[in-house]
């Protein structure tokens, strides 16, 4: 007899990201400026400019330079620096935790009067420009307009990728101004207005793909300062990205030369995603065509047949003409057992509103014939913030305590064995709030550690290499069972299987049959 359970109430939440976060990331944390310019060098809490100035950023309206309060956008003023120079420099609150501003460092010209503005701005903008406030797990966008200056001066303002060959000269060539889409601030072709520190650019005719880029100032090399995904980058930051889905596509280009954030905006098609999707595999294509394209279903899903040629590990993810990319941080991976296996990939992009994330645009990979899994695990293990009020160590990733199994075991919450969803039945006796959850996986056969392989998170599902994003639940005392699907990813505690799209496919001429 199966064993009836009292679960207590249990509230789930999405970690989506707010418009001001101010409140929750920032309050009553003291936040500088910092680099290798200060007295003692990045020390952030610890160190003064040349001269004693004060390097704490406000957001009162009064302090060190700030201009409105609570408006979200930090402000610290340093006075009597050398003109001329440059400096590399973050924003980090003291020993570098919680905040640490960007992940590299960003650059500054020291301009003629020897002050230099730092500002933190924790707005979430979603105006297709980059770096942004993604979530509640960012601090914020860190610039100095103190950079206008340099900016307006320079002799160009040009972007370079993968797409300069394609222009007349080379890909990826900081110093080739023919392998460059100039931006401009002349109110002139695709700039709107002149004078507004809004540089504009534009280009058509690229052949469909993706398209890595970056940005510079005066055709200067990449060992110098470059507009990046994380602002402007004195080393490292990471390359901007922009889709074209046909030739005729226009892409807009547009730096806020204020804030240094730069991006591109396909001005040829809605960049609201699919339908159509497109399942991009290096084992059948990556490129925008109907070969990749998924048909769609009268339930909503979307689903096509692949023949993968060569037996053993296989990855995809779902794109779209908008450049949206699911699962959210990496790859869904799949394993085959024999050469020339038929593998059925189905998207589900409609909401569901049980309590398992993520809650739409799902990916799942099955064989094609036994609608069967194509990954076999160890086990799968919850993790998170939430492992201390449950007899465990919080962000253990290998706690046998919390080892879940698709083995029918109804003691440990398992609904049936063999249907791919892996439980876990834990009690606390705490009562907590806004706990993150997640999970991990271990592969049979394939020596799969730590973080590897993710479940989970409003905007991922199952990856592998990935870096899942968080999702939130609370609890009261009592007994909760978590679960996790291995076919979909999705995570979350409740006492019903996660929902899940049918399996069956009309182009592919079995049997209908579901796994639970």
């Amino acid at each position: 007899m199966k064993k009836t359970v009292f679960i207590s109430t249990v509230v789930f939440v999405i970690a989506i990201g707010t418009t001001v976060f101010a409140a929750d990331t920032l309050q009553g944390v003291a936040i500088y400026a910092t680099g290798g310019w200060t007295e003692p060098t990045w020390s952030p809490g610890d160190a003064t400019a040349p001269g004693g100035g004060d390097l704490r950023l406000y957001d009162d309206g009064a302090t060190n330079g700030d201009e409105v309060a609570d408006d979200g956008i930090w402000t610290c003023v340093v006075s009597g620096l050398n003109s001329g120079q440059e400096l590399e420099w973050k924003i980090a609150s003291a020993g570098w935790d919680p905040v640490n501003v960007p992940a590299d460092n960003l650059r500054v010209f020291v301009p003629s009067n020897g002050t230099v503005v730092f500002k933190l701005d924790v707005n979430l903008k979603d105006d297709g420009l980059l770096p942004d406030v993604k979530d509640a797990n960012e601090d914020g966008i860190a610039y100095s307009p103190t950079m206008l200056d340099r900016i307006r001066t320079a002799s160009s303002v040009s972007l370079t990728g993968a797409f300069g060959g394609q222009l007349g000269g080379s890909d990826w060539t900081p110093t080739d101004i023919a392998g460059h889409v100039v931006l401009n601030d002349d109110g002139q072709g695709a700039d709107e207005t002149a004078g507004d520190d809004i540089y504009t650019g534009n280009v058509t005719g690229l052949n469909p793909g993706t398209y890595g880029f970056k940005g510079v100032l005066n055709l200067e090399s990449w060992d110098t300062a470059k507009f990046t995904n994380q602002g402007f980058i004195a080393n490292g930051g990471g390359n901007l990205e922009f889709v074209v889905g046909a030739s005729t596509d226009e892409i807009l280009f547009k730096l806020d030369a204020e804030t240094q954030r730069i991006g591109a905006i396909n001005q040829s098609f809605n960049p609201v995603p699919g339908p159509p999707w497109f399942a991009h595999s290096d084992d059948w294509g990556v490129v925008f065509t109907d070969t990749e394209m998924l048909y769609a279903q009268s339930d909503g899903t979307f689903k096509k047949v692949f023949t993968i040629p060569t037996a053993g590990d296989h990855e995809v993810r779902i794109r779209d003409q908008a450049g949206a990319q699911y699962p959210g941080s990496n790859n869904y991976p799949f394993t085959t057992t024999s050469d020339n296996q038929d593998v059925l990939v189905i998207f589900d992009p409609t909401e569901h509103t049980d309590p398992y994330y993520p809650q739409s645009n799902i990916l799942l990979v099955v064989d094609a014939v036994a609608k069967t899994p194509l990954n076999e695990w160890e086990f799968v293990q919850p993790v998170g913030d939430f492992m201390e009020d449950f007899g465990g160590s919080n962000w253990t990733t290998e706690d046998i305590n919390f080892e879940a199994y698709d083995d029918g075991y109804a003691e440990d919450g398992d609904v049936a064995a063999g249907d791919a969803v892996y439980a876990i039945r834990l009690e606390t006796s705490a009562t907590n709030s806004d706990r993150s959850l997640k999970a991990v996986g271990y592969r049979a056969g394939k020596g799969d550690g730590s973080w590897k392989i993710q479940f989970g998170g409003p905007g991922d599902g199952l990856t592998i290499s990935g870096d899942n994003s968080l999702s939130k639940f609370s609890y009261t005392p009592g007994l909760y069972t978590f679960q996790i699907d291995t076919l979909t990813g999705r995570v979350g505690v409740g006492d019903t299987l996660p929902e899940r799209p049918s399996l069956d496919d009309p182009t592919t001429k079995v049997d209908s049959w579901s796994l639970y």
